[in-house]
């Protein structure tokens, strides 16, 4: 399917439901036509389909163009503010494969699947990093467009950072909590899971670890503090990956900001496990 942008897919919904309608009705006139019944009135109705469907196809046009245009634009803004940095930009099917993108397949439990649009690639704060628009769907039961659903899977864009560590350290994955999440939290309480960790973390972030005594280690109260404090929505720390995301597609304006907000969660992370370490010897 192809991969239309949210105001695209709502004109793409319109043209599917009036093109059903302008069949039924061609249908309808061609049977009263044939008995001899044909209703004058009827037929103006569908020439304003006709008509209609029309000028919305004019409208999808005009739509497609205006976002190919600024697709264009942000794409050769982002490639030469990389290049001017030394860092590298790969699009569509220039982008290599990349392992930590299995890890994005949790990133909403209402993903349908997902891929990497846009990747680049570089230094920043002495760490490699890796920052991509991850596009993924929606499952059709539960895609909803102002108002219009369920329809087709809808398109959803986040921006995925990727940071190497210095070291590797245990499996653990911190998720913003949605409206309904909280509203679940304040029914059934917090689990004797999500009691282990900070009251301040737990209360806006939901924590899952294969080892959580491990996962405890890593979170301080300092990265619940950051993390509450910055727009992240999605952690996920790895062996020596540490990935965030951020809602929306990548551009310049959040570039810098996504970076210096992962590189500085990865220092937290690192100054917070040595200090222990140190505490205990």
């Amino acid at each position: 399917m192809p991969q239309f942008l949210k105001s695209e897919l709502v004109i793409v919904i319109a043209l599917i439901q009036g093109g059903v309608l302008l069949a039924i009705l061609l249908v309808i006139n061609a049977f009263l036509a044939l008995r001899g019944s044909a209703s004058l009135d009827l037929l103006r109705f569908t020439l304003f389909v006709l008509l209609a469907l029309l000028g919305v196809a004019a409208l999808f046009g005009l739509v497609v163009t205006r976002n190919r245009r600024h697709e264009r634009r942000r794409h050769n803004a982002i490639a030469a503010w990389a290049d001017s940095k030394g860092w590298t930009l790969r699009t569509g099917s220039d982008v290599p494969p990349v392992g930590w993108a299995r890890r994005l397949k949790d990133i909403s439990n209402r993903q349908r699947s997902g891929q990497v649009s846009m990747l680049l690639t570089g230094t920043h704060a002495n760490r490699r990093f890796s920052v991509a628009d991850y596009v993924y769907e929606v499952k059709p039961d539960q895609a909803y467009i102002d108002g219009v659903g369920p329809t087709h899977p809808v398109p959803v864009v986040v921006t995925v950072v990727v940071i190497h560590m210095e070291a590797a350290y245990p499996e653990v994955r911190i998720v913003r909590l949605g409206a309904g999440s909280h509203l679940w939290r304040a029914v059934r309480g917090r689990t004797s899971e999500e009691l282990g960790y900070p009251a301040a973390l737990a209360a806006r972030f939901r924590v899952s670890a294969p080892d959580p005594a491990g996962a405890r280690e890593l979170i301080s109260a300092e990265l619940t503090a950051h993390l509450s404090a910055r727009d992240v929505r999605w952690l996920d720390l790895q062996g020596q990956e540490l990935i965030t995301t951020w809602t929306g597609r990548l551009d310049l304006a959040r570039i810098g900001t996504a970076l210096d907000t992962t590189c500085r969660i990865a220092e937290v992370i690192e100054y917070g496990v040595s200090s222990r370490s140190d505490r205990m010897l």
